[in-house]
Formats: C-alpha cells, sequence, structure tokens
C-alpha cells in the first residue's frame, strides 16, 4: 500500500477522477446517501489516499479551519475494503498531519453513528447533538489532539 497527501492543485485528472469515483461509490451508490458529493470543499482540503496495485483503496478529506468549522475538519473519510485497518491508518496520518503541518489544536468530523466507535478509539468525543442529514444519523465529534 502507497500512501498520498496532495493539495487540490496538486492532483492529476486521474487522480482526481479516482477519488471522486470512490466517493460516489460508496457514498451514493453503495450507501443510497443522496448528497451533493461535489460540494465546493475539494479546493480547501488536503487529500490523502493510499493506493495498491488494484487502484484507490482507501480517502480521506481534511479541511482547513474555517470550511467545516473553526477547527481543521475530516470529512469524506472512505475505504473500499473494511476491518482490516485502512480508516485507521488514513485518520491517524490525518491526525499528525492537522497538528505538526496545519497546526491544528483541534479537529472535527460529523461521523456517521455506526461509525462512531472507530474515531471514539482514536481520541475523538462528541461535543453536540447528533443531527439527521440526507436520512443519516450524524454526530459531531472533536479530538483535541492532546494524545498527538
Amino acid at each position: 500500500m502507497e500512501l498520498h497527501c496532495k493539495r487540490f492543485d496538486e492532483l492529476t485528472t486521474t487522480e482526481l477522477y479516482e477519488i471522486l469515483r470512490l466517493r460516489v461509490d460508496v457514498f451514493v451508490a453503495e450507501q443510497e446517501c443522496a448528497r451533493k458529493e461535489i460540494d465546493g470543499k475539494d479546493n480547501h482540503a488536503y487529500h490523502f489516499w493510499v493506493s495498491d496495485e488494484n487502484g484507490l483503496q482507501g480517502y480521506l478529506r481534511v479541511l482547513e479551519p474555517g470550511i467545516n468549522s473553526e477547527h481543521v475538519a475530516f470529512s469524506r473519510m472512505v475505504v473500499r475494503k473494511r476491518g482490516c485497518g485502512l480508516a485507521r491508518q488514513l485518520l491517524t496520518v490525518g491526525l499528525h498531519h492537522a497538528k505538526n503541518v496545519m497546526g491544528a489544536d483541534a479537529v472535527t468530523v460529523t461521523a456517521r453513528y455506526t461509525t462512531t466507535g472507530m474515531y471514539e478509539k482514536l481520541g475523538f468525543h462528541k461535543y453536540a447533538e447528533p443531527v439527521i442529514m440526507d436520512g443519516t444519523e450524524y454526530v459531531p465529534m472533536k479530538n483535541d489532539l492532546s494524545s498527538i
């Protein structure tokens, strides 16, 4: 597996296509989540992905402060294979990047209710009441980066 990190303007058209294809395949097709996937925020982000000989296997978007919240925010976390630690790897790299490269003092995520346990294991905690978006329950969570 190979880890990649690029800003939006550094992505090749092929990389961007593969990232968007994975996001649409999982969020829109598989999870039937009717949302505006191309939301105008990609150009304000670091894009992390893991690939192997079969292509893109996992992705995480790390947004600059002020885009989703006052803090650095994780969004569009997606993996092709689940249960193999890939999501944890991407999130851990993202947390270190947020603190050490972006100078963040906290990271937020609006996590699907079913994924909150994974985020809690990485030091996130609920900081607001759950919200319903696109018919799905999400939990606002924050990591104060104290353990990074």
